[in-house]
């Protein structure tokens, strides 16, 4: 279910915000947010779906887990556009929004595709 790969990227993200933490730069800091956001999200709904014992409604697990991954995508590209509009430079902020969104939109490819793959095996 993609747990220890959540909690790499996690401490890697968590890494980032960090280092520009302590270099006293705040607008990087959010800038590296949304790297959080999709495994920290998958990681809760796993976490709830487990306190549950895989029962959410009747809704099997893979799709429940699959929809949380989905919302998780939208929020952190919707984050990378707002923390985005803080970039003075326009080529700094068509860089950043250009790789923070191809990379948010592989992971969050990843993390649906390995989730949703077994119902359909």
């Amino acid at each position: 279910m993609m747990v220890a790969e959540s909690i790499a990227i996690l401490l890697v993200g968590l890494l980032l915000i960090g280092s520009f933490a302590r270099s006293k730069h705040p607008g990087y800091m959010l800038g590296a947010l949304p790297v959080c956001i999709i495994p920290a999200a998958h990681l809760i709904i796993i976490g709830v779906l487990a306190i549950s014992k895989q029962r959410f409604f009747g809704i099997r697990p893979a799709m429940v887990t699959a929809f949380a991954d989905v919302v998780a995508v939208i929020l952190s590209c919707l984050f990378i556009v707002i923390f985005s509009q803080r970039i003075q430079s326009k080529k700094n902020r068509n860089l950043y929004m250009v790789i923070m969104l191809v990379y948010t939109l592989l992971i969050g490819w990843s993390y649906i595709y390995t989730t949703v793959s077994p119902l359909f095996a």
